[in-house]
């Protein structure tokens, strides 16, 4: 999902997270099992909690990463 030129995007939507963007504030970072570092924008961890009713875990960031799962929307 990672466009090019993108540093540190958001797993569920690509969009840029690094340090100096609007998203790096609220972004939630974890890592995978082989820790790759995954983030998570602000933005669709509040549609998270607007769809499921809770803050995506850090199991959840892990497989929307690897594609079992995804928050929709575009």
């Amino acid at each position: 999902m990672n466009a090019p030129g993108v540093g540190e995007a958001c797993i569920s939507r690509g969009r840029a997270t690094r340090a100096g963007t609007p998203l790096f504030s609220d972004r939630r970072t974890t890592r995978s099992e082989v820790g790759v570092v995954l983030h998570l924008c602000g933005d669709c961890n509040e549609r998270a909690v607007s769809r499921y009713g809770r803050r995506l875990t850090e199991h959840d960031m892990v497989k929307i990463a690897a594609g079992a799962a995804g928050l929709g929307g575009g």
